[in-house]
């Protein structure tokens, strides 16, 4: 638990003092050398990134998908955010940093979205009180402990409004069992020579035949 403690202490640090840089580790995006066209650049970023979520959902999942709400878990500044509140009738973003809320009001504030809602996020997301027709996240849960991100997880699902979609974005290993994206495959079934054997002293009836054990039912006419 003191890891995960110490993880949102960090990212809550990372939002009060260098917030774009900790989004995209970019040089670009430092605070001592973030202008205007880098900003531009960050949140063009962010608004393409919507837009193929979007987009995706509607081409693989509903051709007629225009969801009204959404819902951005680790919103950070707004990055992505922004993109969605210019086509989604009210999102809601939720972030562990104060600091990173506080830049990504300032943002909205900038742009005149008002249909945009920032909260403080947990490990139960209990400031989130709806569901959403779309659910995304994006380069957040990568940073978060399997165990909590596990719960948080299925949190997210559970938040998806019927009808809706959830674009959630995790890491594997993509050379480490690429056919099964990561995860290992089930260990092999052990292979009985002569038929299934019960441990235990030998008894009458306690060990298979394996005559019965391969015998098949005749089919009938």
């Amino acid at each position: 638990m003191a890891a995960c403690l110490t993880t949102d202490h960090a990212w809550r640090l990372w939002g009060e003092r260098d917030p774009y840089f900790a989004v995209i580790t970019d040089p670009q995006y430092r605070a001592t050398h973030l202008d205007a066209a880098a900003k531009a650049q960050f949140f063009e970023s962010g608004r393409d990134h919507a837009h193929y979520v979007l987009d995706t959902c509607k081409r693989h999942l509903d051709a007629k998908f225009a969801p009204r709400s959404a819902l951005d878990f680790g919103c950070g500044v707004g990055r992505v955010l922004v993109g969605l509140a210019e086509r989604v009738e009210q999102v809601v973003g939720v972030d562990i940093a104060p600091g990173m809320l506080v830049e990504a009001r300032r943002v909205c504030g900038e742009r005149g979205l008002a249909n945009v809602t920032l909260l403080p996020s947990d490990d139960t997301l209990s400031g989130v009180t709806q569901r959403f027709d779309l659910v995304h996240s994006c380069i957040v849960l990568q940073h978060i402990d399997i165990v909590r991100g596990r719960q948080l997880f299925r949190r997210l699902v559970d938040l998806v409004a019927e009808g809706g979609c959830g674009a959630l974005q995790v890491t594997y290993g993509k050379r480490y069992h690429p056919g099964s994206f990561g995860q290992p495959p089930p260990p092999p079934v052990p292979a009985y020579e002569d038929g299934p054997r019960i441990s235990g002293p030998r008894r009458a009836g306690r060990r298979a035949s394996s005559a019965a054990a391969r015998q098949w039912p005749r089919a009938h006419a």
